[in-house]
């Protein structure tokens, strides 16, 4: 058999035509922007490409308000059901409401205050007594820098090292 022509080695498997249609593989789609390559590259928009579009929008169009009125229908059924098993506070009090419009002027003037009667408790402010040794110890003396013995036995005012945080305060 007669040995490849350089032209066709150089282009690898396949024939001139291949090589014009390009790659289109899954490796060369970018899922954002498509394929690297115009798809479309040298054909003509014609009279009939714009039927075709006007015909496709129209279609969509029809589809689109079919799932609308279908999901507004949906959405209704839904807010009904929901609100027949958790009525709203206003349902719930509608026949009361609609009678106190038969309620006299006497009568509502008759409905007493509540006064400042909040809801909500009033905090309190709390004393904690103070312990009788402590008054004694404070009662009649002055501060003092000395050192008592039990403090002078377990190391005076002195902290383990490490104990009291350091900081910069500058």
């Amino acid at each position: 058999p007669a040995a490849p022509s350089a032209s066709s080695a150089s282009m690898g498997m396949g024939s001139a035509e291949d090589a014009d249609k390009g790659d289109y593989s899954d490796a060369k789609f970018d899922a954002w922007s498509g394929f690297s390559e115009n798809l479309f590259e040298g054909v003509v928009f014609d009279a009939d490409d714009d039927e075709a579009d006007r015909i496709y929008e129209a279609v969509d169009q029809r589809m689109d308000s079919r799932r609308k009125r279908q999901r507004e229908q949906l959405e209704q059924e839904e807010i009904l059901k929901y609100r027949s098993t958790r009525p709203k506070i206003q349902q719930l009090f509608s026949d009361i409401k609609k009678g106190l419009a038969a309620v006299s002027k006497e009568e509502w003037a008759s409905i007493p205050d509540i006064g400042d009667y909040s809801v909500k408790k009033k905090k309190q402010d709390i004393w904690t007594p103070v312990p009788d040794s402590l008054l004694a110890e404070g009662v009649g003396s002055r501060p003092s820098a000395a050192l008592d013995s039990k403090q002078q036995t377990w190391g005076g005012m002195a902290t383990p090292e490490g104990a009291t945080p350091v900081t910069d305060l500058r």
